[in-house]
């Protein structure tokens, strides 16, 4: 241990990866190093972005979980950017990215250092070996010698996800729309992008176009990244033989492929973490395409909350044409397959699926609280759902950053007090009840004429939080 550091390891990830990770952290453990872990030791009550950044700063080395979706995480982001910042100020310091998923994201450090690959289960304490090396500052040796009880985790992602009736008759929906339209816009809120949806769209495009017709990229999200290695990263992620160095080299790259008469469907996901001029040049790469090849290439788009917003303040022409589709609530027959694709060994009726699903709000993360809770507990309530979500670090990064503004932390207070928070129309205008429902803290009604929150444990949990009563009592 360095002078001064409480900690050899801070692990930053997406809490979609979470039950890895926290397998990963007690391996680490076992081998004697002293691990950050958000969930281990944030305390509640304090302030999540304060914690984090004294973590980061009494950290001796960092580790960046990156998964196909890291690029889509706020927190990711923020603590990414801290680590740069340290890596500069300390020599010692440094970020030992860990890679999951098929596909890589594009941060550009990647490209010029070495990171640990996970994506093989089967060769899990092989890279598990040299990520303990890594942390010595020491290249992997031949012998791998680990001490301990050694722990192989699930894969972090499903290879497969059946989806329910529900969920087949959207997809089915989707692809109906795309065959009259040339591009469509997805947008989903916070979690509710998931690895397995986006595996499921890819491969009914497969089928309807052919496996070697169906590309999809991300583009990178940082805001220094010039044009050239903008094209050059994208071109990389179609397979393009080609070089790719701007956006006519893009074009030219898609008009051959199109050219030969094949039909063609493009994933576009993280549009609008892009810089502002990637944006503008690539959102005219797919109107030229479109354009040129109508019915020959069909672009779907998923986002949030930023994508809504270049969606609809018109600035950026390609989208304001594009049809929007939001992804669709979880009924209790999603909820049913979630349960039996997820717990071999719990087998659940309407009756009980529909439990779950009123008590979670249909929100994916508190869902999973309730599965786990059911497993143990088949008659767990409300109230034990509330102290699990109390002691939830992911639950707090939601909430706290409402802290920050008295005005706000009143206002969002004066909205806990009632089930009911609002007007929903296809775009909200709020600022406040937009950035709750892209939280996904709040859901539309039926009608979609108002909104709600999610469920009653969370909104309880979020006056808990807020702390709310001090408010009421001054």
């Amino acid at each position: 241990m360095i002078k001064d550091k409480n900690y050899d390891v801070f692990i930053s990830h997406r809490s979609d990866c979470k039950p890895w990770v926290r397998i990963l952290a007690r391996n680490l453990k076992t081998q004697g190093f002293n691990v950050f872990l958000d969930e281990w030791e944030l305390v509640p009550g304090k302030s999540i972005t304060e914690g984090l950044y004294r973590a980061l700063k009494k950290s001796r080395k960092g580790i960046l979980v990156v998964t196909p979706n890291t690029i889509e995480s706020g927190w990711v982001k923020e603590e990414y950017t801290q680590m740069i910042h340290q890596e500069k100020e300390e020599q010692d310091f440094s970020i030992i990215p860990v890679v999951l998923g098929e596909e890589i994201p594009d941060f550009p450090f990647l490209k010029d250092i070495l990171w640990i690959d996970f994506r093989n289960p089967s060769q899990y304490r092989k890279s598990f070996h040299n990520l303990v090396c890594a942390l010595k500052d020491r290249p992997p040796s031949h012998r791998i010698e680990l001490k301990g009880e050694f722990v192989l985790p699930l894969p972090p992602f499903k290879e497969k996800i059946d989806l329910s009736k529900d969920e087949l008759s959207f997809i089915g929906e989707l692809f109906n729309l795309l065959s009259r339209k040339e591009a469509v816009i997805m947008l989903v809120q916070q979690d509710r992008w998931q690895e397995g949806l986006k595996k499921i769209l890819l491969e009914e495009a497969k089928k309807r176009y052919g496996k070697e017709n169906v590309l999809h990229f991300v583009p990178p999200f940082s805001s220094r990244i010039d044009m050239g290695n903008y094209f050059s990263l994208l071109g990389k992620q179609c397979k393009f033989c080609k070089d790719i160095q701007s956006s006519v080299s893009l074009v030219s790259a898609f008009e051959e492929r199109l050219d030969a008469k094949a039909s063609m469907f493009l994933l576009v996901s993280g549009f609008e973490n892009g810089c502002k001029e990637g944006q503008e040049e690539l959102a005219g790469v797919l109107r030229g395409l479109n354009e040129r090849f109508p019915g020959d290439i069909k672009i779907l788009i998923c986002g949030g909350e930023k994508l809504e917003e270049l969606t609809y303040n018109g600035e950026l022409s390609y989208l304001n044409h594009a049809e929007i589709n939001e992804c669709p609530e979880l009924t209790s027959l999603d909820i049913k397959r979630r349960v039996e694709s997820s717990y071999q060994y719990l087998n659940i009726n309407e009756l009980t699926a529909e439990k779950l699903l009123q008590i979670s709000g249909g929100h994916p993360r508190i869902l999973d609280n309730c599965i786990e809770l059911y497993s143990e507990n088949n008659n767990f309530t409300t109230s034990d759902i509330k102290e699990v979500l109390f002691q939830s670090p992911f639950i707090w990064k939601l909430f706290t950053p409402f802290n920050r503004d008295a005005k706000i932390r009143s206002k969002v207070c004066e909205l806990l007090s009632q089930n009911d928070v609002g007007p929903s129309h296809l775009f909200i205008y709020d600022p406040l009840l937009r950035k709750l429902y892209w939280r996904n803290l709040v859901k539309r009604g039926s009608s979609n004429r108002r909104l709600y929150w999610r469920c009653d444990a969370l909104r309880q949990v979020g006056q808990q939080i807020l702390r709310c009563d001090k408010i009421y009592e001054t």
